[in-house]
């Protein structure tokens, strides 16, 4: 039981600390690393209960509530991964590795998802 409670907590520290580590340099390794793997852990449910609380929170009243809750969640997902790609990409252009650009990938996806999350939210109040 101890092991499974340490594995639990190591694994996401684990993907952290090796963010801009993937080990062939290419946009697929780095896709697999920030895109799949860190979204599993955490990044695919936290996005769209981010994204289902924003449109909720910010729906106009003519608008179906079950109908944006839907909405948001899907979109939740679909900017995941498109911060993710976009972190894979500036990771794989700019050669990032620790100590040389390494924050760069990190700054790309949050750039990327409070972009898209900018665009929901005004969707979201715009009239039907």
């Amino acid at each position: 039981m101890k092991r499974t409670a340490l594995a639990a907590l190591l694994v996401p520290l684990a993907a952290d600390a090796s963010f801009n580590a993937a080990p062939c340099h290419t946009f697929g390794c780095h896709f697999e690393m920030i895109g799949i793997f860190l979204g599993l852990l955490g990044g695919v449910p936290i996005s769209g209960v981010i994204f289902v609380i924003l449109h909720l929170a910010n729906c106009n009243p003519e608008r179906s509530k079950t109908k944006q809750l839907f909405l948001g969640g899907f979109l939740g997902i679909v900017t995941f991964e498109l911060s993710a790609a976009a972190a894979a990409y500036v990771a794989t252009a700019m050669q990032t590795t620790i100590d040389h650009n390494q924050y760069y990938p990190l700054a790309a996806l949050l750039a990327v998802f409070i972009l898209c999350a900018y665009l929901s939210v005004r969707y979201a109040r715009s009239d039907p």
